[in-house]
């Protein structure tokens, strides 16, 4: 089963190889003025993004739909901290809280921006570890 896992995250890192060559060339042509604006704007979204128990929690989210207990029982979180972080996304528009009624029951979903930044995670955790997967 491992040597399965570690084929698909080899395959995931080659697929990511050719990802970043192929923009590359358009990242070069960007000077740091064009950007220095959005790089700020981005760094207080990222102190969010990767504050304690925010990745786990979007990658746990991004291929299930999953209430408040089964959340915490992946995770292995307390209730407060959960719930603060899952208060914390719902403002930056990364997930959405669904109530159910009948019996009443409250899920958690990525919405397409927090779908974007799970990706967006896991291919950075890919690119800082890739040297192990090639």
């Amino acid at each position: 089963m491992k040597t399965k896992t570690k084929c698909k995250v080899c395959n995931l890192v080659k697929v990511v190889d050719n990802f970043l060559r192929e923009i590359e060339g358009e990242i070069k042509n960007v000077e740091f003025g064009e950007v220095k604006d959005e790089i700020e704007k981005l760094t207080s979204k990222l102190s969010i993004v990767l504050s304690k128990w925010v990745p786990q929690i979007l990658c746990c989210l991004y291929k299930n739909v999953l209430s408040f207990n089964e959340l915490k029982r992946k995770l292995n979180i307390s209730s407060r901290v959960l719930s603060d972080k899952l208060e914390v996304l719902e403002r930056e528009c990364l997930i959405v809280r669904d109530v159910k009624f009948k019996p009443l029951r409250v899920y958690y979903r990525l919405m397409d921006f927090g779908r974007d930044v799970a990706i967006s995670l896991i291919l950075l955790m890919l690119l800082l570890n890739r040297s192990r997967h090639l």
